[in-house]
């Protein structure tokens, strides 16, 4: 199973620092949900979703947008 964080707006996969990528091979794999939207709220990443690859079946399954987690105020 891998976890990525995906920019709503490009449908792009994190990489790292300020890198996005079209891959779903390069990306960050986070592997847990709460470090991937932790990890999210820390950098400021608002327009991202979660997403969960199953690779034994190649499943995609998307959780929640991390603009949930924003700050209020």
């Amino acid at each position: 199973m891998r976890v990525l964080l995906q920019d709503t707006e490009t449908g792009l996969y994190f990489r790292n620092h300020d890198t996005w990528t079209e891959s779903i091979r390069q990306a960050r794999d986070f592997e847990f949900y709460e470090r991937a939207i932790g990890f999210a709220c820390e950098a400021g990443i608002w327009d991202a979703r979660i997403i969960r690859i199953l690779q034994w079946s190649g499943h995609v399954e998307t959780f929640v947008s991390a603009a949930r987690y924003r700050p209020v105020g």
